[in-house]
């Protein structure tokens, strides 16, 4: 990638290219000047002022993001990472409206990202709307069984809504993957999926170990509550042996 910026040093579509590269890497403050480098060749690039524009949300600069962002989505920007950063703004700025069309928009462009489908969950739990929050839990674990996260999230909304015994249930099955997955031993961790930067969250290529006794934690919880003290042993014992603790 260098050479081809040496040889092409006022490509704003490699600038941009470059910017994702060092993003990736976790290097944000030379992707930050990656981007606004794009921008100096080609101040119209939109990819490259939403990519900007997601940046500056996360280091808090609420103003000069929303003025890239706009910019962006003005420019016919509507790939998920301005979408999403899009809602996270109006959200930060109380327009909740606002952020849950743009969530909406943000599904409409990924339909099977899984940080999309989560974080759009997430918002909505946020908003006290049980509803769509759920539909999209469960979509997420029907693409995912053993899908963590979200199962232990969708198990703590129903256990708020007073449905303690599905929210047992629906752990079982996430947890004996989990059970399992942690008995293997961690397995080596994917690269963050190409072009996402919102709210805060890196894509991976499958649950986290801390997800995963996280998970455990919660299920033996909801076990030891309906009574079956002895499951609840079991999945504490788990924990115990993941060195993640398993206290009571």
């Amino acid at each position: 990638m260098r050479r081809a910026l040496d040889r092409l040093p006022r490509s704003a579509s490699l600038w941009h290219d470059y910017g994702l590269a060092l993003e990736r890497q976790g290097r944000r403050s030379e992707a930050r000047d990656a981007y606004r480098t794009s921008l100096e060749a080609d101040p119209g690039m939109a990819a490259s002022q939403g990519a900007l524009g997601a940046l500056v949300l996360q280091e808090g600069d609420l103003d000069q993001a929303e003025r890239l962002l706009e910019s962006a989505y003005r420019g016919g920007e509507r790939g998920a990472q301005v979408l999403t950063a899009r809602a996270s703004l109006f959200e930060r700025q109380g327009k909740g409206r606002d952020a849950a069309n743009s969530w909406g928009e943000a599904i409409l462009a990924a339909p099977a990202r899984r940080t999309v489908l989560l974080e759009a969950a997430r918002f909505h739990v946020r908003r006290a709307e049980p509803g769509p929050a759920l539909a999209l839990f469960t979509r997420l674990l029907q693409a995912d069984p053993g899908d963590s996260a979200a199962a232990v999230e969708k198990a703590l909304l129903l256990e708020s809504l007073g449905r303690s015994a599905e929210a047992r249930d629906l752990l079982r099955s996430p947890g004996a993957l989990a059970e399992a997955r942690i008995a293997a031993g961690p397995a080596e961790a994917e690269p963050p999926e190409e072009g996402w930067v919102g709210a805060g969250a890196a894509e991976s290529g499958g649950p986290s170990r801390p997800d995963d006794l996280r998970l455990l934690e919660v299920a033996a919880r909801l076990e030891e509550k309906a009574g079956d003290k002895e499951r609840a042993r079991l999945l504490r014992q788990a924990m115990v042996k993941a060195g993640g603790g398993g206290g009571s």
